[in-house]
Order: structure tokens, then C-alpha cells, then sequence
């Protein structure tokens, strides 16, 4: 119950309020016209809620009941509780507080890939992090997140990872070899993910709240449980290592797939979009620039592999995807779009010449290009000529 009201809440932090509050916004120091704004008090749970996961429960609420008894009937800032908590743990709050509290917009966190060797009868986990942001351009530092190991029998083993800026790794001594690694299972992190995990037992539709997302299971094994998670990120992808020309992709979301299906699990996958501007919407509203028929659904399996168009079935009445068997992997919306393509094409072919020197010049100049510069170059005079 408490999973499910605080991903309810957060998502609608994640997707609407800086819709409703004209921008991303930090929680401090405020506008006086938006004190009593849904930033405040909405993404300030999610905060309070991701500080929990980061100092972990009995620390928290040590520190909390603390500091209010020594503040009561006085004010203070969120300087003041910066220092506080510094001081009365001895962890060195400045980062969290820098990245979450003073600055706008949302981090997020994900596994990027793993590595696992053998050590005798033990196992080397070398886990590697990726940071993505949404509603800001600085990395966040001094992390802390939750990395679970999973054995066949669903249990867990969680560990802390803590790293600093858009990549980390750190490897981890198992004596066992997880079936899966997962990135905050428990969802104590607050960072630009809506997830859920369900342990599937019968036929039928089950819907991932928040997740935009649903399975229609056509087959499985009713006599054990299949373990299924989904997380929407509220994040872009990753960008396509070899474009499809004329193809732009979501740059605002997509869709992660964990499971561990047995032999005769097979379920189909739902997933939605919405275009609409109202308070349940803005989701795909600044990414749908063509008609809907335009839009497709890509996948890959990992990080490793490209995107390739998914074959799926498309109603642009309910505006959702269906794929006939989902797979482990990644999925992502796309849309056909020459015009935008060709002016994204267009500006990264501008900004992949550096420099024309000099300028002017009696017809002899030297051209300055970045390395991803490949192909002619046209240069015309001031006359018309080429």
C-alpha cells in the first residue's frame, strides 16, 4: 500500500507539476509566489522520501525526531538542516542536499551492464551505473543507491553503490550468482523512475501502475509465481549507434523489461501513449509533431544492442502498441518525421564545423571540423558562386 501511494504521488511530480508550477523548480531557496506550489509539497515528499532511502530508516528517523525537538518553536532553512543532519551523522551532506534541495529537476539512476566472474566458490559482481537527468544539466554526486542480487528463488541480497557524476562501477563479492541485478528494487531512491515488480500467477491483464503500461498473459505456469518488472523512466533513451534516417526518438522517455519467465510464459505487452494537455496528460504532447500514424515502437535487448523497429499492432483510437510476446529488454516510442530529422541533421552538420579561418580571406582559408564531421563541404562566396 505504501509502494503504491508513493508511486502514485511521485509520478505525478515526474510528470505534471512542473506543467502546473511554469518549470522545474528547486525547493530551495523558493519564489514567494510559489511557496505553497505543488513543488513544495509534493516533490518535497518525494525528497524527504529519497533523504529516508539515503540515510536509511533508523538513521532517519533518529535524526529527524532530533532535529525537530532541537528546532521546536523556531525557524530554520534548509541550510540549517543541511548542517544539522551533517553534523549529528557525521555523513557529509552537501552533495544530496546540493543535487536534490537546491536544484532543479530529477536525476536518474540505471544499470548500464554487469559483469560477473568467478572466484573460486564465489562470484566478482562488477556493477556498472549510469546517470541520466530530467529538467537539469548537472550530474549529481556522492549517490547512493540501492543494487539488489536475486536468486533463483526470488530472494534478494541489497547493497549500496555510491558513486559520483554520470558513470560509476563498483564490484561487489557474491556466493551466489544473481539471476538478476536490480537497480532499486525496493524503490527508496525518488530519482525519474516509476516502477513496479509482481510476482504473475494466473492469465489475464495486470496493469504497472503509473507505468503506462499493462501485460495481457496468454500462458504460464500456474503451480509457481513468474516474476515480472516493469519501470518507465522518465529519462530519454539512449540514442540510436546507427540512425534510421527520417526516424526521431522519444527524447523524454521509454520503458525497461526485467523478468525471469519460465519455458511456457508468453504475455503480451500494452503500451500506451497520450498527446493529451490536460491534468492527466502531458506525456507525449511536446514528442507527437506528426500524426499518429507516424508513430512506431523500437526495442533492444540491452544496452549493448541497437534499436530496431518492433513489430506491433497500433491504435491510434486507444493509442497504445501491442505486442504479441513481450521480451527482457528495452522499449522506446519513435516517430517518422522527415522535417525534424532533417533539421536535427542540419544543426549537427553546423555544429561539427568549428571554425573558418581567417575571415576574411583573399580565397585561401583553412576549415576547423570536430571529429564526427564526414562528407564535402559546399562553400559559396558572397556573388553565389560554389
Amino acid at each position: 500500500t505504501a509502494k503504491n501511494f508513493r508511486r502514485s504521488s511521485h509520478e505525478t511530480v515526474l510528470r505534471y507539476y512542473h506543467i502546473q508550477d511554469g518549470g522545474f523548480h528547486a525547493l530551495y531557496p523558493m519564489d514567494q509566489s510559489i511557496t505553497y506550489s505543488r513543488t513544495v509539497y509534493e516533490k518535497g515528499a518525494s525528497v524527504a522520501h529519497a533523504l529516508r532511502g539515503y540515510l536509511g530508516d533508523e538513521l532517519f528517523f533518529e535524526t529527524m525526531t532530533n532535529f525537530l525537538q532541537d528546532n521546536a518553536y523556531s525557524s530554520v532553512s534548509s541550510y540549517d538542516m543541511r548542517d544539522f543532519i551533517t553534523d549529528y551523522t557525521g555523513i557529509d551532506m552537501t552533495d544530496f542536499f546540493e543535487d536534490w534541495v537546491f536544484t532543479p529537476g530529477f536525476v536518474h539512476y540505471s544499470i548500464d551492464s554487469t559483469d560477473v566472474q568467478q572466484v573460486g566458490s564465489d562470484y566478482d559482481i562488477t556493477v556498472f551505473m549510469q546517470q541520466k537527468l530530467r529538467g537539469r544539466e548537472t550530474f549529481a554526486n556522492s549517490n547512493k543507491v540501492e543494487i539488489s542480487f536475486m536468486r533463483p528463488d526470488y530472494s534478494v541480497q541489497t547493497e549500496i553503490i555510491e558513486f559520483d557524476g554520470q558513470f560509476g562501477q563498483q564490484t561487489f563479492n557474491l556466493d551466489f550468482n544473481p539471476v538478476l541485478t536490480l537497480c532499486d528494487y525496493n524503490e527508496r531512491t525518488s530519482d525519474a523512475t516509476i516502477d513496479e515488480s509482481k510476482f504473475l500467477q494466473s492469465t489475464g491483464i495486470t496493469f504497472y501502475n503509473g507505468t503506462y503500461f499493462s501485460v495481457d498473459i496468454q500462458s504460464l505456469n500456474e503451480n509457481d509465481s513468474t516474476f515480472f518488472r516493469v519501470t518507465h523512466n522518465w529519462a530519454a533513451p539512449d540514442a540510436f549507434k546507427t540512425e534510421i534516417p527520417g526516424l526521431i526518438l522519444a527524447n523524454h522517455r521509454y520503458w525497461t523489461i526485467e523478468a525471469l519467465p519460465s519455458d511456457n510464459f508468453k504475455t503480451k505487452g500494452r503500451f500506451t501513449y497520450n498527446r493529451t494537455t490536460t491534468s492527466s496528460g502531458y506525456v507525449d504532447n511536446e514528442f507527437i509533431s506528426n500524426s499518429l500514424d507516424s508513430l512506431v515502437l523500437v526495442y533492444r535487448p540491452n544496452k549493448a544492442a541497437d534499436w530496431t523497429i518492433e513489430e506491433a499492432s497500433h491504435s491510434t483510437v486507444v493509442k497504445r502498441f501491442i505486442v504479441d510476446s513481450v521480451k527482457v529488454g528495452e522499449y522506446s516510442l519513435a516517430i517518422w518525421d522527415w522535417d525534424r530529422y532533417l533539421d536535427i541533421q542540419n544543426h549537427e552538420v553546423i555544429a561539427s564545423i568549428a571554425d573558418i579561418y581567417p575571415n576574411p580571406n583573399s580565397g585561401i582559408f583553412n576549415l576547423k571540423i570536430h571529429d564526427n564531421f564526414a562528407g564535402s563541404a559546399s562553400v559559396i562566396n558572397s556573388s553565389g558562386s560554389v
